[in-house]
């Protein structure tokens, strides 16, 4: 399964307290992206459908942000187990072809059409 991380990061020192606070914080996603990040001190910061949630708790009164925060998410994925498997099946199909044990559609797969794979 590939491996999604989210890192919270602020344009410059414009952006307010508490995404400043957070600067760096990262989540490291395993399986299907969240509808929501929840940090553990300041709780949930953001949210798929509305984005930034971070100046909702009271926030905006406190420090005069009026939602235009210089923050933003930096996102890198990890595809190496998706690689791995991908060419995990890649060697398991060209061995059964090659061993006569595969066809496809009407018409089996000879050696020959098998080494087109390597």
């Amino acid at each position: 399964m590939p491996t999604t991380t989210l890192t919270w990061r602020i344009m410059d020192n414009a952006a307010c307290p508490i995404c400043k606070a957070i600067n760096g914080y990262t989540w490291v996603i395993d399986g299907p992206f969240p509808n929501e990040l929840v940090h553990p001190v300041y709780g949930l910061v953001w949210n798929v459908a509305l984005g930034s949630e971070a100046h909702k708790h009271g926030q905006a009164a406190v420090f005069g942000v009026k939602g235009a925060c210089r923050c933003h998410m930096d996102i890198t994925y990890d595809l190496s187990d998706l690689l791995l498997e991908a060419r995990r099946l890649r060697d398991e199909v060209t061995l059964a072809m090659k061993s006569g044990g595969l066809t496809m559609g009407q018409r089996d797969l000879t050696e020959t059409e098998g080494d087109v794979l390597e």
